[in-house]
């Protein structure tokens, strides 16, 4: 018998491996692969070969400017990882990436990786419509 941790940790890989293999069958666009720990929160932008094009973390130093201006942002909540969202959308910006496929990498879409996953979307689509 499995214990409760073991049984999460093996739905969550089975999920990545699934969510990965359907990025894989139409992928024409690059993937926002997202990071989660206890303490911080990361996203990937990767291209369709594999290849890192940006990242943005809430170890950068970006983050950290923008959590001095912010009290409430830190690199555990939501308001920092849509801080952490919003720093890679302007990153995406600056290589003309105009929509991305998002990968929670086996997480739940809940939380801080749906805070993420919003923030890059809202931006995005601001700085098309402008």
């Amino acid at each position: 018998m499995l214990s409760k941790q073991a049984r999460y940790s093996r739905r969550r890989l089975r999920n990545s491996y699934n969510i990965k293999y359907l990025n894989m069958q139409n992928r024409k666009l690059p993937c926002a692969i997202v990071y989660k720990s206890n303490q911080h929160i990361g996203v990937q932008i990767v291209d369709i070969h594999g290849n890192t094009l940006t990242y943005a973390s809430s170890n950068s130093k970006e983050f950290k400017e923008m959590s001095l201006k912010n009290i409430e942002c830190k690199s555990y909540n939501i308001i920092g990882a849509k801080a952490v969202g919003e720093i890679a959308s302007n990153k995406c910006k600056k290589l003309n990436i105009n929509d991305v496929i998002y990968d929670r990498n086996g997480n739940l879409c809940h939380g801080r990786v749906k805070a993420v996953f919003q923030e890059i979307q809202n931006n995005l689509r601001s700085k098309n419509n402008e």
